[in-house]
């Protein structure tokens, strides 16, 4: 479970500094905001899915 988390966690860092790298350095903060909102609005969290259901039978095996 742990090691999904992490990996979870290390997609997302990869997936800003992608969408980082593509605007410009002086661009303002609110420009990458904007940006990962898109991204995240247009794209298939699958990973993220996956994630919460391993939490959620996890979490149902210990009730």
């Amino acid at each position: 479970m742990w090691k999904a988390i992490g990996n979870l966690k290390d997609q997302n860092i990869f997936i800003i500094n992608q969408i980082a790298a593509m605007i410009p350095a002086n661009a303002a903060a609110i420009e990458l905001s904007k940006r990962l909102l898109e991204y995240s609005s247009n794209k298939d969290a699958e990973l993220s899915v996956i994630v919460l259901d391993a939490l959620q039978f996890e979490a149902k095996k210990l009730l």
